[in-house]
Formats: C-alpha cells, sequence, structure tokens
C-alpha cells in the first residue's frame, strides 16, 4: 500500500485500540504521531513506532494544540486522523471545520457536527432499520416521574416489547450505563433513582446472544456515492469483563455469516461517512441476526486485520487517495488474544488458567505482547 507520502495521526486514550493503530501502521513503516489522553499509566507512549507523541487533556484547547504543531512539523501531504475512542471522534467531529484544510478526518457528508448527531444510539437505531438491517424494537424515553409507569408499559405493549428489557444511555460516549430490567418492579426501581433532569433514555427489547461479532472496515463518501471494503469478520469468544461489547477472545475470519453485506453499505451511504467503522453485530438463539451498533473509529481489535492480512488505516487511507478504488485482500482465519484483560476470566472462573494458557499460546495475534514491541507489554506489567 503506497501511503508513504501522507503522514498519520493517531489520537486517543491509553489503550489497547491506540496501540494496535500505532502498530499497524509503525509495521508498515510508518511511524504516526500520536495524541494520548492524560493517564497515570502510560504505556503506550512507549512504542518504538512512534514519530512523535503528545500526553494531553482530552479538551479542545490542548488537542488543538498539539495538531497546530503536528501541521507546522509535517512536510508532506495532509496527514490523516485515526481516533481510537468515541471521546476522540467527538474532539474531531466537533472541530471539523478547523481541522480539514490541513488533515484528512472521519465526517458525515463532510459536514462539522454530524458524526455527533449519528451517535446518539435512537438515531443509530433508526437509521440501520431504514437501511433494511435487522434491530431490536425499541422505545425512546423522555423521563416524567408522573406519567412513566403507565407510559412506558403502554409503549412497550404498542410496541410489542415485552421484559427482559436493556436500557441504554443515548449517547455513544456513555456505553457503560446500560440495565437489564427483567420485570417491571425492576424497572420502576430503576426509574426511581433518576431525576427528571437526566438525558432521555433508549429502551430495546433484551435479546438472547449466541454469538457475538466485530465487522470492522473503510468506507469513503466522494460526495455521490459511498466505497466500502469489509474485509473480515471477528467472531467474538469471549466476552471483556471490564469494556462492554469488546472482547479478549476471538476468531478473525473472512465475512462467512449468513447476513448481506448490502445492509451496513447502504447505513454507511445514507450518512455519507468517510473514515474507519466498527459494527457489533449478534445472532440470537434463533439464528436471527440483529445490528446493535456502529462505532465511528477503529475497534479494538482491529490490529489482527493487519496479521490476517489487511491493515484498516492504511487500507482506508489508499481508498480516500484513490478515489474508491482499494486493493481487496484476502484474510486469513486468525485467533486473537488481549493477553492481560483476558486474566479476567480466569480470576472471574469463567475459564480456568489451563484454558487461558491454551488459548494464549495457540493465539496468533496478541494484542499487546509483541517481541518487535515489547516496551508497552513491560510497562503495562510493571504499572499494573
Amino acid at each position: 500500500m503506497k501511503t508513504q507520502q501522507n503522514e498519520f495521526v493517531i489520537i486517543g486514550p491509553n489503550h489497547i485500540n491506540t496501540l494496535g493503530l500505532i502498530r499497524s501502521l509503525g509495521e508498515n513503516g510508518v511511524k504516526p504521531y500520536v495524541i494520548i489522553f492524560d493517564s497515570s499509566n502510560n504505556f503506550v507512549s512507549s512504542s518504538r513506532y512512534i514519530k512523535k507523541s503528545w500526553i494531553v487533556n482530552p479538551c479542545a484547547a490542548d488537542v488543538l494544540n498539539a495538531f497546530h504543531e503536528i501541521s507546522l512539523d509535517h512536510t508532506n501531504d495532509k496527514p490523516f486522523i485515526v481516533p481510537s475512542s468515541d471521546m476522540a471522534v467527538k474532539i474531531l467531529d466537533v472541530n471539523y471545520n478547523l481541522l480539514r484544510d490541513n488533515f484528512f478526518l472521519p465526517n458525515c457528508n463532510y459536514k462539522q457536527g454530524e458524526i455527533l448527531k449519528r451517535m446518539d444510539k435512537y438515531i443509530m437505531c433508526e437509521t440501520a432499520a431504514k437501511a433494511d438491517l435487522n434491530v431490536p424494537k425499541g422505545i425512546l424515553v423522555n423521563i416524567n416521574r408522573q406519567s412513566y409507569c403507565f407510559r412506558i408499559k403502554e409503549e412497550l405493549t404498542q410496541n410489542q416489547i415485552q421484559f427482559p428489557i436493556i436500557i441504554k444511555a443515548l449517547s455513544e460516549l456513555d456505553k457503560n450505563s446500560i440495565s437489564i430490567c427483567r420485570t417491571e418492579h425492576e424497572l420502576k426501581a430503576y426509574m426511581k433513582n433518576l431525576n427528571e433532569q437526566d438525558s432521555p433514555f433508549f429502551i430495546q427489547e433484551y435479546i438472547i446472544i449466541e454469538e457475538e461479532f466485530g465487522i470492522s472496515g473503510y468506507s469513503y463518501h466522494d460526495g455521490n456515492s459511498i466505497f466500502v471494503n469489509i474485509p473480515g469478520i471477528i467472531h467474538k469468544i469471549r466476552r471483556s469483563k471490564i469494556a462492554l461489547g469488546s472482547t479478549t477472545y476471538a476468531k478473525i475470519t473472512p465475512y462467512d455469516i449468513d447476513y448481506p453485506i448490502d445492509g451496513f453499505i447502504n447505513y454507511l451511504n445514507a450518512i455519507k461517512y468517510t473514515g474507519i467503522f466498527d459494527i457489533e453485530m449478534i445472532r440470537d438463539n434463533k439464528g436471527r441476526f440483529y445490528f446493535i451498533e456502529i462505532n465511528y473509529r477503529n475497534g479494538a481489535y482491529g490490529y489482527a486485520y493487519l496479521k490476517a492480512g489487511d491493515n484498516l488505516p492504511l487500507g482506508y487511507a489508499c481508498l480516500v487517495k484513490n478515489g474508491g478504488v482499494y486493493e481487496n485482500k484476502r484474510i486469513k482465519e486468525k485467533y486473537l488474544i488481549n493477553d492481560i484483560s483476558d486474566l479476567q476470566n480466569v480470576k472471574d472462573r469463567s475459564i480456568s488458567f489451563f484454558k487461558y494458557l491454551k488459548d494464549y499460546l495457540s493465539s496468533n495475534v496478541h494484542l499487546l505482547f509483541n517481541l518487535k514491541d515489547i516496551k508497552p507489554f513491560i510497562y503495562k506489567l510493571i504499572m499494573r
């Protein structure tokens, strides 16, 4: 992939996702600029593949100062900015007009603030349904103490939603604000802890999950047409105990599920999205697939695509620079493990240590341990 004439900026937290993007570029001879949000236990910045790094408060002023320095420092064409967290996406989106002349960055229809609108879970699911993706039934709830019990129960009945239900905050920035209410009594107890000043929330039917998937790729909208590459799919085998929706042990394969990709392309075209994306899908115990959400950024396991035969940040850059033309590479099946985070499954007795060790030794992709870039792993162990 010939993208050496453009440089890259990775922005995000002190997290495995940020490190994976750095390594995806560094192992291909491209050392990125890296903007890391404040962390007392920083391990990402010790990577050997970083050209120059900044540790900043995740506020617009500090981040924009770093971008200003980068714009003065780089000597080639406009750098590509690749975010590794929802907060990073928000910062880029609300400052899109300030950055667009000097950088390539993710966007919807080349407009400031559009991605932030699309991070609303209710709007997200509405858009997905219109794009012919199968979405769990749901309702938007505004808090009104005097009528909440009757009104919510009535709306659930009208929309044929039965208990148990799942309650989510609307914002993608509040991923861990999720509750499951199995009865009307539990819903009442949940509501008692809310204030009328609290934000609206989203209620969906609870789907019994048989399998979870992560579908990563990149797209480019030229103003008229959408160009999308989905090189493979992540089959999540073990869930993260800390980061909801994420995985600590999984398999990456070519796209091999019985669900057409047309709906994903329709969705991305509807919002005119340019950037890397990560879609969460599930399959229930009756074999039905459901769209859960889309992240407008690289997924935590994005580095696995490099080891399986593709490269998300470089592929995205090629797609944009070549006007929608990309190299369609064949993904090979690999197993990936988040070395330290997966130990939580041992601690919680979800798996035995011997099972962990067996999977660790047989995994082709280690999201943290890397002999060619060992310092982040050492720093992470020391700082635990």
